[in-house]
């Protein structure tokens, strides 16, 4: 089943490209044409040889169905041994291999060869060097490395297009944490010069999690291609999988709706682990990402230790220029959607438009003396592993004027939260608190989140009724519990005193909140005397 689902995955772009009219593939062209990648650690042949269900030749051909199945244009494989190889080869020749083995003959030892189809591309030039401190030595290894390990790459011309794009592969340690980390570094120093400023895709078995150092430093200069894809991602999370079968796989979509760290079950033989990478090029579009989870034929055996992960790219796109909105009488509003492209129409038919309307609004709701607005605010379409649990859809810099918008969450709640959550996020950059530096007496967290959230689900879209939940267990609430909570204390306060949010933003951003005496000089009441009111209403509209 799952052979038919990847190949059906692979078939959905050739069918989209080769019906496409030809002004659609002109365009197509323009910005690169749709190219499949992989990256597969297809296990040493001398590691299972006394296995009866996991040595190379029970698994070789299952493993090469596979990849036929997936249909790559480009491979990345690891863990290659000459015997390997030359199968590989053999099976598939219509691909060309560059690469050396890591051992000092640059024959013997695995290797990390890419494998492209030759009807498609033109090699420019390859190379394979050491993660040592020696990288052109041959053999050589630093840093406490088990073995030594290297990384192949080929700068490749699209014979279609004339784009060219360089493709890397490699395989770190998997002892030694400071091998990879120095490795990666140095992989990403010697990328900035084979590449020659083409785009770059880059791929391997990193042998580490997305939050741990390696990956965060390929994360500075390279995007995760699974947090890029257009579509949802499919197949299985862990790409590891150390020979352990599992009935029902941790989805893509299951794992990123947990937080960073308890998405993959960390240590040397957890076999629910995410090491394989794809990495592309800023600008870089990607179609659709899937790890593939097959087994071999009637088994619950598996063509490899790990999985194999496609993604469907768009290498040389030429990223969208930002989208510039003048709010009337107020800000220059900047949309940057280049991580984005297909949430570009969106944004320009109704995300712009609306976000513009309340910047106006805000602007004269959130007016205090000697407060100015800001002149630029930037919301930008991002890709950020490290936020992608669900608390973390958006977030604002208000120092910077900046509004971080993730990727992978606006594209699912289009038709959802993401303007609320926008809006939430654009009152923080309006508040401009913290310009005096930070005080939690005078500025309280509750406050200044609760203050957000009203001004998004009482002002901004009340028929949602976001805050409702409150009035299903009034008793246990209290008016300072921030947020949703606060913004409905906030709404109530409003609704029988005019004009006291607006007493409060001034207060909260001059830094003379003081929470026993605001109530009392704005109000006439306490805090507490508010809340019992509030309270009191709410339960008295429930009995009605």
């Amino acid at each position: 089943m799952m052979m038919v689902l990847a190949a059906a995955f692979v078939a959905r772009a050739e069918a989209e490209f080769n019906a496409a009219s030809p002004s659609e593939l002109n365009a197509l062209r323009k910005g690169g044409a749709p190219m499949k990648v992989m990256t597969y650690n297809i296990r040493y042949s001398a590691g299972d040889r006394n296995s009866a269900d996991n040595n190379w030749e029970a698994r070789r051909d299952d493993l090469g169905n596979l990849v036929e199945s997936a249909n790559p244009d480009v491979a990345g494989f690891q863990e290659v041994l000459p015997d390997q190889r030359k199968w590989l080869e053999a099976r598939f020749p219509g691909y060309a291999f560059v690469g050396d083995g890591r051992n000092a003959d640059r024959v013997n030892g695995e290797a990390s060869p890419i494998a492209f189809r030759k009807d498609r591309f033109e090699p420019v030039k390859s190379g394979t060097f050491w993660l040592s401190e020696t990288p052109d030595e041959p053999g050589s290894k630093s840093w406490k490395a088990a073995f030594p390990r290297i990384c192949s790459y080929a700068v490749l011309k699209d014979k279609a297009t004339g784009k060219t794009f360089a493709f890397a592969n490699t395989h770190t340690d998997h002892r030694s944490e400071e091998a990879r980390e120095k490795g990666m570094l140095l992989v990403i120093e010697r990328m900035k010069e084979f590449s020659g400023g083409a785009p770059v895709v880059f791929v391997g078995d990193h042998n580490c999690l997305e939050y741990e150092k390696p990956a965060q430093a390929v994360a500075k200069i390279l995007k995760d291609a699974m947090y890029l894809s257009e579509t949802p991602p499919e197949g299985s999370w862990r790409t590891f999988n150390y020979w352990s079968y599992k009935e029902k796989e941790q989805t893509i979509a299951e794992a990123l709706a947990k937080p960073v760290r308890e998405r993959s079950t960390s240590g040397g033989k957890s076999d629910s682990k995410r090491i394989d990478y794809i990495y592309v090029s800023p600008g870089t579009r990607v179609l659709g990402y899937r790890t593939i989870a097959a087994t071999r034929p009637g088994t619950n055996l598996y063509p490899s230790d790990h999985f194999p992960s496609v993604a469907e790219v768009v290498i040389g796109a030429t990223p969208a220029e930002p989208y510039f909105v003048e709010a009337p009488g107020s800000a220059k509003l900047v949309f940057d959607t280049s991580n984005a492209p297909d949430l570009r129409k969106w944004t320009e038919d109704k995300f712009a438009p609306t976000i513009c309307k309340w910047v106006v609004k805000l602007t004269d709701i959130m007016a205090s003396d000697g407060w100015e607005p800001p002149k630029e605010i930037l919301f930008q379409f991002v890709v950020e592993p490290l936020k992608s649990a669900v608390n973390a859809p958006a977030w604002a810099s208000s120092g910077d004027r900046k509004v971080s918008l993730r990727v992978d969450w606006f594209r699912e709640n289009l038709d959802g939260e993401a303007l609320g959550c926008t809006i939430h996020e654009l009152t923080h950059i309006m508040q401009a608190y913290w310009s005096k530096g930070q005080n939690k007496d005078n500025c309280p967290d509750w406050a200044v989140e609760g203050y957000a959230d009203y001004i998004r689900w009482v002002l901004f879209e009340p028929e949602a009724d976001g805050c409702g939940y409150v009035r299903n267990d009034i008793k246990k609430y209290h008016y300072n519990d921030s947020y949703r909570v606060t913004a409905h204390f906030f709404g109530f306060v409003e609704s029988r005193y005019p004009g006291t949010m607006k007493k409060l933003n001034a207060a909260l951003r001059d830094h003379t909140f003081d929470n026993g005496k605001f109530w009392q000089e704005t109000t006439g009441k306490s805090a507490e005397d508010l809340e019992a009111g509030w309270k009191a209403a709410i339960w008295y509209n429930i009995r009605q």
